[in-house]
């Protein structure tokens, strides 16, 4: 399953950059949603994405960036996080005001860290039924807990473009 999560990321930042295609790849909003098609070997693969930044005084830093994609058959939730988090302490998730679940992290690249779970029925539906998620993780050598919020709007039209 592993091996699946970080094949995804892989084929997420490939369609997100749109480097390895002969074509621009299409892109749709949907509200706080941003879907991205591009043919891929011969198929359409569409993805949606959300990406929150923060400004600094170095300009724009990314905070997160969500995106959803199909995987064997199966809609994966993968999150790209900043360097410089606590690890071991993985995220923790709650939609609404429902029930809080958790994840690890998967892998650190250049770009940050990725968290990748699978969406069953019963997630999909509350992600699809709600207005705000919030993401909690800590930054390495702290106990505080950062929580940020990333709008659902659109995500219902933007999930169903998903292939």
């Amino acid at each position: 399953m592993l091996k699946s999560f970080v094949k995804t990321a892989a084929l997420t930042g490939l369609i997100a950059s749109g480097l390895a295609f002969a074509q621009e790849p299409r892109v749709t909003e949907y509200q706080d949603w941003v879907g991205v098609c591009a043919d891929v070997q011969g198929q359409e693969r569409c993805e949606i994405q959300q990406t929150l930044n923060m400004e600094n005084e170095q300009g724009n830093a990314r905070l997160l960036r969500a995106s959803v994609n199909m995987m064997d058959n199966q809609l994966v939730m993968q999150l790209l996080l900043p360097l410089g988090l606590d690890l071991r302490a993985g995220i923790v998730m709650q939609i609404d005001e429902g029930e809080e679940f958790g994840s690890g992290f998967l892998t650190c690249v250049q770009e940050g860290c990725l968290v990748a779970f699978p969406l069953d029925d019963a997630r999909l539906a509350a992600l699809r039924a709600g207005s705000v998620t919030k993401i909690g993780f800590r930054p390495f050598n702290t106990n505080e807990t950062l929580v940020l919020e990333m709008s659902l709007m659109g995500f219902t039209r933007a999930s169903q473009s998903v292939k």
